[in-house]
């Protein structure tokens, strides 16, 4: 049985854009299971990780048949329908897994944006203990100054009041 991969996975793998899955997946060209609101991808290339798409060859004879039943389909679509058709429910069904295809990626960026933010919010507030101590230091280098400059003018003035007398005495 063929390993399945996730869409980050596959991506990594490969070297296959997330986008590019995703629009394959959506556009129905590439086998993928959808289980827990994540889908997975057969762990093989693109090239050959294709639906096998049916498509009838026409034939030139068949295109009067085709026009004749699509006046017949005309004709009968114009009486009201008393329940959806297979094209509509599938179409709803079609609409709804992209929905829900959409809500899993938007969930999954919020999620990722949400970790990067608490992330940068961290980082912030360790660089503000940083600075925080930073600060402290500066204030506490400051006070040492201060009380040095203190001292040594109070050095001066006692060096120099022998010599402003000595200065006198002349």
């Amino acid at each position: 049985m063929s390993q399945w991969l996730t869409l980050t996975e596959y991506s990594l793998k490969y070297g296959v854009s997330l986008s590019t899955l995703r629009r394959r997946i959506k556009a129905g060209k590439v086998n993928s299971q959808l289980r827990g609101g994540k889908y997975y991808l057969i762990d093989e290339p693109l090239k050959t990780n294709r639906k096998q798409l049916n498509v009838p060859t026409k034939k030139k004879s068949a295109a009067i048949d085709d026009e004749a039943h699509f006046q017949k389909k005309c004709a009968s679509s114009s009486k009201p329908q008393s329940r959806p058709s297979e094209n509509s429910l599938e179409f709803k069904t079609s609409i709804d897994s992209s929905i829900f295809g959409l809500k899993s990626s938007i969930d999954e960026m919020l999620a990722e944006i949400k970790r990067a933010y608490a992330l940068v919010l961290q980082e912030k507030e360790e660089q503000i203990v940083q600075l925080k101590e930073e600060v402290s230091d500066l204030k506490t280098l400051v006070h040492v100054l201060e009380k040095e400059n203190e001292r040594l003018k109070e050095n001066m003035k006692e060096a120099s009041a022998p010599i402003d007398s000595w200065l006198e005495t002349l």
